[in-house]
Order: structure tokens, then C-alpha cells, then sequence
């Protein structure tokens, strides 16, 4: 158990550090908005601190006479803290005598500003004898909860070498248990910089409520538009009730809803409940993308107290305030609870919630001491909240970063992929290619020799005619037939054989590219320089059967002709093999040419002559060569 404690300590000082950055960011946030806070100007002088006030009201208080029965009490803060107020209802009077710093402005006949700050629930407020202003009306009662206001001290009101004191005429009413002066601006100073710091307050005041209330505006959009990310809508909620809930607890509220307590205290209440079950709801969505049973439990304790504030009576508002206390502190600690959780997780995200975490329950606190008049301080909780804002500004951002590179890595991958896709794709298709090569080559070539076989003879012999007919040029066809070839496979085998007939195709290949050269040059004069035939050789070579061999010549006359016959007969006559030095190897030929092709000569007739021609090589001895020439009488050497 101790070596699994220290290793979550490890492991939340790992993320600490590696999150420093943000640890320290925040810190720098909070000094600043401290610091803030808790700037002075040098005309503006606090009023908080010792006052004195007595029971009652009488315009003898205000006379020199009256400087006695004056009782020491501690502002701000409320007046019910003390035992000899305690159960008391009726008028008091607050004084407190301006600090001698003031009476230079006074002689300088410069004016004076006074700041109340927050006052509840009514009262008037005097200099000397002269009355300033009221907060809502003592008499008859009409509450001006918690309104605060800047009031003018005239030179006039001012009453040289003697005590000025600044009066409060205060109301304590049943219906309030915090009364007295719980704001913490109670100033007074140069009228210029009193004015100016309080517009400045409210000014601060509705920005930061816009800005929540726009950044809500937009997370609750993001909620709609992404529903499985329901902790959008959450917070996008929480921030807008966020920003409702401060325009009621700042210097605005008296500009947005005058004198009305009823409605100001019905708002910050409601308000109030339903800020913290949505911040619940968010943060436990936001880990575990599910409502929790203690964030379901924790939704409808606050939603019960809400609805009781809203249709209660005001009476039991002061009871809902203790029950929202005692949540709101429980529904912290299951948050922090499940947050530190989240870290030992190694969620990175947690530490940034942790620290906002922190930094608004202290807020929270000193907004709350300051508003009871337990400590004298400026309200902060308005500010701070923008923190949690913050933080999850840079949580999304983080989380976007991270689905960004995600992207880009899985684009990089795809990328790699495909390229190694479209690789194997390329080797498949030149796989494909070199096969679809050889099948053609198995349908139209024969598998022993490589030269054309008995089928694409014929279909090449149509092309070359066709062709010789449109330049109207000769054709000539040579049919080869081994003498004897069967004695050679009886007598010295059939892998004999097959070399044979591989010799002689070697010699086919190899002496009919003289021709191709001549055929190219010489033959094709120079208007049949464009001549382009349908086949990819100007000789054709073919195995037409077993032993025999045909060769079509285009654009060959009965010269050309003789001279190719006579060099292959020469050239078979010379083959010899290694393996067999005794085999003498000989051919019969017949040539058959087509001087003037024309539509009305045949193939098949051209192929009947030059087999004719071949027959009679082969009855007149083997080993020679026959002519024949379409329509002319035959010859042979």
C-alpha cells in the first residue's frame, strides 16, 4: 500500500512538472489579479475600520452635543455580529469622522466623492448635517439591498477646525439578517478618482460578464453542434448563469435593476442553486463522459433548493442559503476528490482543472467573508472565474493540438500507405502486364521457337495484303519445311530435334533484319516514307507446323525474294550441333510472290501457291528452292 501511495505521488510530481508551464502561467494570472485588486490611489482614502453608532435616529446626533452615547462597531460588516444588536429591529446611525487627509481638498475648494459601498437593506447617507443620498427609503421602508453609489461632498457641508463625520441612517428589518455596510469600496477622496474608480469597477464589471456570457453563448453552441461532448453545453450554461449571477452581486445591479431587492435577491439565489450542480455535471462529464450517480444526486439537492427560493417565501431563502453552503462545500470535495483521481490517471487535463479548481473556491470564500463583513476585502470570485475559463480554453486547446497530430500523423501514415499502396499497385500491374505479355505471347506466338504461330499467320498475312493492295506493292511468302525431320528425332532424339528447330528460328530472326534495314531504306521509296503497316516488323516469321516454318515479306518483289530464299537455304544448311556433329541438316522452299495485289486475288490462293511451290522442292529431291508467282507459269533452282 505505501509503495502504490508513493507511486501516485510520483506520478502527480510527473504531471506537475511536465505541466508547469500552466502551473506557472495560472500563478502569474492570480498575482496580477491580485496585485490589481489591491492597488491604491493616493487621492482616494479607505473608510474602513472603526465607526460608532447608537440606536435610533435624532437630528441632535448631528449637533456637538451629541458627540457622547457613541458606541465603537467594526465596518464593514453586519451589524447583527453584535450581542447588544442581536434580535434588535428598528434605526441605528453609523458615523465616522473623514480622515484628516480629506480637509486639504475641502480648502482647496476642490470636491469630494464619497463611495458607500455595499448597503442593506436601506438607508440615507449624511455629511455632516446635509444629507447625500439614500439607498432605497428608510421611511417608508423600501429596500436598496446591497446598492452602492458615489455621492458629491459640496465645500459648503464642510465645517473648518472641527470633526467632519460621515453619518449613515440604517434600517434593521426582520426580513434581512446581513444589514449594515458589507461592500468593502467604502472610500472617499477626490470626487474625480472616486468617480472614476467606481465607473471603472462596473465598466471591468460588464466586461467580464460579457466575455462569460459569449464564451458561454459559444460552448453551449459546441454542445449543440457536438452532443456526444455534453460538457460543452454544461459549461457553456454555467459560464451564462455565471454572468446573470454577477450582474447581481457587482456595481452594476443598480444600473440593470434599480432599488428591486426582491428580484436582485431572487436572481443571486436562484441563480446561486443552479450554478453548481451545472458545474458538477460539466466536470464529471468532462472525466468520465457519463452523469455520475453523486452529480445526478448533487443536481437535484440544488434544483429542490432552487425551486423552494424561487416560489418560497423570502423567509426561508436565509435557511436555503445554509442547506446551498453545506452542497456547494460537499460538491467541491467530490469534484477535488475526482479530479486528483483524474491525475493519478495521468490526465493532463485534470491538473489545469485542479488549479482552477483551487484558485475559485478561494475566491468563492473571500467573495462570501467580504459579503457577511467577516473580512474587509474587494470581491474577487467575478474574476477569478475567469480562470476556469481559461483553463479550459487550454484544455481544449491541448486536446485539439493532440487530435490535430493525431491527423497529421495518421495523414503521414495514410500518405506512407498509400504510396507503398500505389507501389505494390505499379508491381502488380507490371505483374499484370508482363503476364497479359505472355498470354498474347501463348496466343499468338509459339512457346518453343517465340515466332508467330499457325493461328496469327494467317491474321498477319490479311494485314500485310491489305496493307500491300492500299500502297499497291508486293508481297512475297516463304514456306520452309525440314527434310527428314522425323528420321532426326528417331535417330538422335527429340531434344535434338527441338534444337534444330530453335536454329532455325534464330536464323529467321537473325538474317531477316537485313531485310528490315533494306526494307526501310531502299524498298520504301521516297514517297512511302510515311508509310506505317499494321504490324511491328517488316518480316514476319511464323512456326506454321511441326517441322515447317513460314516467313511474309512485304513490299518484296521475285528479286528480293530470291536473294532472302537463297541465304536462309544457305544458312540451314550450315547449322550444326555440338551434341551431334554427324547431323546434317537441310530444307526444302517454296516462294510464292504477288507483284500487283488486287481484290480479286485470295489469301488462301497465295498460300495454295507457295504450298504448291514448297511440295515441289520437296518431289524434286528436298534441299532446294521452288518459285511461284500468281498468275505466271512456275520456276525453281
Amino acid at each position: 500500500m505505501l509503495s502504490q501511495g508513493l507511486h501516485r505521488q510520483n506520478l502527480t510530481f510527473t504531471f506537475l512538472k511536465n505541466n508547469r508551464k500552466y502551473v506557472l502561467f495560472f500563478i502569474f494570472l492570480l498575482s496580477l489579479a491580485l496585485l490589481g485588486c489591491a492597488g491604491e490611489n493616493p487621492d482616494i482614502f479607505s473608510l474602513k475600520g472603526q465607526w460608532e453608532y447608537r440606536t435610533g435616529f435624532n437630528p441632535d446626533y448631528f449637533e456637538p452635543e451629541g458627540s457622547t452615547g457613541w458606541k465603537p462597531i467594526e465596518m464593514p460588516q453586519s451589524v447583527s455580529n453584535f450581542d447588544d444588536l442581536s434580535g434588535y429591529t428598528g434605526i441605528i446611525t453609523l458615523r465616522k469622522s473623514i480622515p484628516p487627509e480629506i480637509n486639504k481638498y475641502f480648502e482647496n475648494n476642490l470636491n469630494v466623492g464619497l463611495r458607500t459601498g455595499s448597503l442593506s437593506p436601506a438607508g440615507e447617507i449624511y455629511f455632516n448635517h446635509f444629507l447625500l443620498g439614500k439607498m432605497g427609503s428608510v421611511e417608508p421602508y423600501q429596500p436598496g439591498n446591497d446598492i452602492e453609489s458615489v455621492f458629491l461632498c459640496l465645500g459648503r457641508y464642510y465645517i473648518r477646525d472641527s470633526n467632519n463625520y460621515i453619518y449613515i441612517k440604517l434600517l434593521i428589518n426582520d426580513d434581512f439578517e446581513y444589514v449594515g455596510l458589507k461592500g468593502p469600496d467604502i472610500t472617499i477622496g477626490l470626487y474625480d478618482a472616486v468617480y472614476n474608480g467606481y465607473y471603472t469597477a462596473i465598466l471591468l464589471s460588464f466586461i467580464i460578464m460579457t466575455i462569460y456570457f459569449i464564451v458561454g453563448s459559444n460552448f453551449i453552441f459546441i454542445g449543440i453542434r457536438r452532443p456526444k461532448e455534453l460538457y460543452n453545453l454544461y459549461f457553456g450554461a454555467f459560464l451564462i448563469l455565471l454572468s446573470v449571477f454577477f450582474s447581481v452581486n457587482s456595481e452594476v445591479k443598480g444600473i440593470l435593476f434599480g432599488t428591486n431587492s426582491f428580484l436582485i435577491s431572487k436572481i443571486d439565489q436562484v441563480s446561486l442553486m443552479i450554478l453548481t450542480p451545472l458545474f458538477i455535471l460539466f466536470l464529471t462529464w468532462f472525466y468520465k463522459k457519463k452523469h455520475t450517480r453523486p452529480a445526478l444526486i448533487f443536481t437535484a439537492f440544488f434544483g429542490v433548493l432552487a425551486l423552494i427560493d424561487f416560489f418560497g417565501p423570502q423567509s426561508v431563502m436565509s435557511f436555503n442559503f445554509y442547506l446551498w453552503s453545506f452542497g456547494i462545500a460537499a460538491g467541491f470535495i467530490y469534484l477535488m476528490v475526482l479530479t486528483i483521481l483524474q491525475i493519478t490517471k495521468k490526465n493532463p487535463d485534470a491538473v489545469i482543472m485542479l488549479i482552477s479548481l483551487v484558485i475559485v473556491i478561494i475566491g468563492t470564500f473571500i467573495d462570501n467573508f467580504v459579503s457577511i463583513g467577516i473580512i474587509s476585502y474587494v470581491t474577487i470570485g467575478k474574476f477569478l472565474y475567469v480562470f476556469v475559463v481559461l483553463g479550459l480554453a487550454l484544455v481544449q486547446s491541448n486536446r485539439y493540438v493532440v487530435a490535430f497530430d493525431k491527423i497529421e500523423e495518421m495523414n503521414v501514415t495514410l500518405e506512407e500507405e498509400v504510396e507503398r499502396r500505389t507501389q505494390d499497385l505499379k508491381k502488380a500491374m507490371a505483374q499484370l502486364e508482363q503476364k497479359n505479355k505472355q498470354l498474347e505471347d501463348v496466343a499468338v506466338k509459339d512457346s518453343l521457337t517465340g515466332l508467330f504461330n499457325h493461328k496469327m499467320i494467317f491474321e498477319l498475312l490479311n494485314n500485310v495484303y491489305s496493307s500491300a493492295k492500299r500502297f499497291n506493292k508486293p508481297v512475297t511468302v516463304i514456306m520452309i519445311d525440314i527434310d527428314h525431320f522425323k528420321q532426326v528425332n528417331d535417330v538422335f532424339g527429340h531434344q535434338t530435334g527441338d534444337m534444330v528447330i530453335l536454329r532455325i528460328s534464330e536464323i529467321l530472326k537473325s538474317k531477316l533484319r537485313l531485310y528490315d534495314n533494306k526494307f526501310k531504306i531502299t524498298v520504301l521509296g521516297p514517297e512511302d516514307r510515311g508509310f506505317d503497316p499494321a504490324f511491328p516488323n517488316a518480316n514476319l516469321a511464323g512456326r506454321y507446323g511441326g517441322d515447317e516454318f513460314v516467313l511474309i515479306l512485304p513490299h518484296c518483289g521475285k528479286k528480293d525474294a530470291k536473294t532472302i530464299a537463297e541465304r536462309l537455304h544457305e544458312s540451314i544448311n550450315m547449322i550444326w550441333v555440338e551434341q551431334t556433329p554427324d547431323l546434317k541438316i537441310t530444307a526444302s522452299l517454296g516462294v510464292c510472290t504477288l507483284e500487283n495485289p488486287d481484290d480479286n486475288v485470295e489469301i488462301r490462293q497465295l498460300m495454295v501457291l507457295v504450298d504448291d511451290a514448297l511440295y515441289k522442292s520437296k518431289e524434286e529431291g528436298r534441299n532446294r528452292i521452288s518459285y511461284a508467282e500468281y498468275g505466271a507459269e512456275e520456276h525453281k533452282s
